[in-house]
């Protein structure tokens, strides 16, 4: 089955998706931490099933967009903008970043 350029329409399954695996894990899982440490776990999964099949409805892309809406609620929650946090985010993002790029390059 080929399937054709859909354009952005798998950001709506997306977050649709990924609001509901947030939704119900964070229901499940009271502790922020196990909540997060769950979330990440789930999403290499759906990276690492990413690189080898396709799932309907981008549900592989759904648990990794799960996991950053976890981020960003820490982030909120911790109130960085205001705080000492910004710039250590800044220097995190730019070497997640690099090293995506090189990790792109050299395969």
């Amino acid at each position: 089955m080929v399937v054709g350029n859909v354009g952005v329409m798998w950001f709506l399954f997306v977050m649709f998706w990924a609001k509901i695996i947030f939704n119900i894990a964070e229901l499940l899982i009271k502790d922020v931490r196990y909540l997060g440490s769950i979330l990440a776990i789930l999403a290499y999964f759906g990276y690492q099933i990413s690189l080898h099949v396709w799932i309907p409805q981008a549900l592989d892309v759904a648990v990794i967009a799960a996991f950053l809406m976890w981020v960003g609620r820490i982030l909120k929650e911790l109130n960085y903008s205001d705080s000492h946090y910004e710039f250590g985010l800044v220097i995190l993002s730019l070497i997640f970043l690099v090293s995506l790029y090189s990790e792109q390059y050299l395969s």
